[in-house]
């Protein structure tokens, strides 16, 4: 018999969901901008602005895939879920931090912040922990 999954659980991994593919839509607009951009700015160290927008599409796309793939291990509550959750969301936090600190727009910056911050705390909640230890309740 399957264990049941907690309510939280299942909210988290749509929240998670949600956000891990507004990041790859986000990485792939940047990678566009990136890409239409070229050679045409300046950055520190005189690198192409196009570059950096490059760099900055690739993290953003990858941390969403990493979302994603979060969603779906805590979803159907695979014991690795729970480390990559905490690196992803821990990630998730810095990263957009960092945007914000370059100029990054502060309403879509803190509304990930804050529910990268929540999923984080929520994984590690004891209860939640104990989920996703092997032999705890997961598949």
């Amino acid at each position: 018999m399957a264990p049941e999954r907690p309510s939280g659980v299942t909210i988290i991994s749509v929240i998670s969901a949600i956000l891990g593919a507004l990041l790859v839509l986000v990485g792939l607009f940047v990678a566009f901008s990136a890409f239409i951009t070229g050679t045409a700015g300046g950055g520190p160290s005189d690198l192409p602005l196009g570059a950096y927008l490059g760099l900055i599409a690739v993290v953003i796309f990858v941390l969403g895939g990493l979302t994603l793939l979060f969603s779906n291990g805590i979803y159907n509550l695979q014991p690795w879920a729970w480390a990559l959750g905490v690196v992803v969301c821990g990630l998730n936090v810095i990263a957009t931090l960092a945007f914000l600190a370059a100029g990054a727009e502060p309403i879509t910056g803190l509304v990930g912040t804050a529910a990268s911050a929540l999923i984080l705390v929520y994984l590690l909640l004891p209860g939640t922990r104990a989920i996703f230890r092997p032999g705890g309740g997961g598949a």
